[in-house]
């Protein structure tokens, strides 16, 4: 990592916060704290719910916006989001909002981290090289908790389904929001007793995750289903969006007892779950053959709507391979829907698969199936997306992600 002087922290703290990352600083006048790592001043415990406050003001975090509170004396606060500049930033903090310690962010003219004081950038280094883990690096002697900030109302989350089927062990309808190991198993014990083979249940971090689930109950029809349509926040709540009976038209039903349920793994949150029934109208959309670029390689997922011819040739431009030809788009019928994945090496199991309207909304799903076991993946790094075209509309455009359980063959 870059170690830049310290005399460039404030610069980049003011560049940052005109992005959303400086939440703290704007807050309390602009004020950074030179206070060593571990002697915070004046001594203080951290209170949760002012970083919190802070974390959720922010305007470019709809990626990643999450505090580790480390020892109730300190707290490191990584957030990144669709901002052309500081698309993501890492900054130490004391045990308040106002006492930036350490910061570490991408700008435009690359990646910049540095300290108040130099002698914390080793600590601090340790930190952001290990945020996978649960003591981030520091050792078992310090508590760390780690709390995913709630993103602002209208914002959906990413969601993995874990389990669906129409044949569960479950003969009533009900909704179910599991935090815990214990009670994560009962109901996988309960949903999976019908079946003659045994199925273990799938190790799950809920100091990271949650588990939210719906079963529909038992009746005698085979044309039932149940999935999870989008994952969102309204009032500062999980608002769990499902659907119920889709059914081909080309189908028959045969006459037996069916037990649809779902149950999809979230980021953990702190906040009540409400469950709502939904009936998505499928539209029709074309897709557009791309030539998207991979360099850069860090470049972030994005979501994009285009309603007109020069925006169009910007965006091509900007993700597409040099010398690739613009498609012809009429943008007095037509808009493009652009959902960037990111560039990766391996397998690109991601497509943009529906378009559907629901209570004035457009949801646009791209959904995830990782590799099977006889898969045969490139190391190479792929930029992945999808364009396609639909019906111009004024409505809002929501972007959902899912990803898939792994084919098992």
């Amino acid at each position: 990592m870059n170690k830049v002087l310290s005399a460039i922290v404030l610069p980049l703290a003011a560049l940052l916060t005109a992005c959303g990352s400086g939440g703290g600083d704007a807050a309390h006048g602009g004020q950074t704290a030179s206070i060593a790592v571990g002697e915070p001043s004046p001594p203080a415990l951290v209170v949760k719910a002012d970083f919190i406050q802070m974390a959720r003001a922010s305007t470019c975090a709809q990626l990643r916006n999450r505090l580790f509170i480390i020892d109730q004396k300190q707290v490191l606060w990584d957030r990144a989001g669709n901002c052309a500049d500081a698309s993501y930033a890492r900054t130490l903090h004391g045990a308040l909002p106002a006492q930036q310690l350490c910061i570490s962010g991408a700008m435009l003219s690359g990646l910049r981290s540095s300290c108040t004081d130099q002698s914390n950038l080793a600590q601090f280094d340790t930190m952001l090289n290990n945020l996978e883990q649960p003591d981030l690096g520091l050792g078992a002697g310090h508590k760390v908790e780690i709390v995913n900030v709630l993103p602002a109302d209208g914002a959906s989350l990413a969601m993995e389904v874990l389990v669906q089927s129409p044949y569960t062990g479950i003969d009533d309808a009900r909704t179910v929001v599991l935090t815990d190991t214990a009670a994560f198993e009962a109901v996988w014990n309960d949903w999976h007793r019908i079946l003659s083979s045994i199925h273990l249940p799938p190790k799950i971090d809920f100091s990271k995750k949650m588990v939210v689930g719906i079963t529909t109950g038992r009746e005698k029809s085979d044309c039932r289903s149940v999935s999870v349509a989008r994952v969102g926040v309204a009032d500062s709540k999980l608002a769990v969006q499902y659907e119920q009976d889709r059914v081909d038209p080309a189908q028959q039903c045969i006459a037996q007892y069916t037990s649809p349920g779902v149950m999809v793994v979230l980021d953990r949150y702190d906040a009540p779950v409400v469950f709502s029934r939904v009936a998505p109208q499928q539209l029709a959309f074309s897709r557009i053959a791309t030539s998207l670029s991979s360099i850069p390689v860090d470049r972030p997922a994005a979501n994009v709507v285009v309603k007109d011819a020069a925006a169009w040739a910007q965006l091509w431009s900007s993700y597409s391979n040099p010398g690739a030809p613009l498609p012809a788009v009429d943008f007095s019928k037509s808009m493009v829907l652009f959902a960037f994945y990111g560039v990766a090496s391996g397998c690109d199991g991601t497509k943009l698969d529906e378009v559907a309207r629901v209570d004035g909304k457009l949801y646009v799903t791209s959904t995830d199936t990782p590799p099977g076991p006889k898969s045969a993946c490139i190391a190479s790094f792929t930029a992945r997306g999808a364009m396609v075209t639909a019906d111009r509309s004024d409505e809002p455009v929501v972007f959902i992600s899912k990803r898939l359980p792994a084919p098992t063959i």
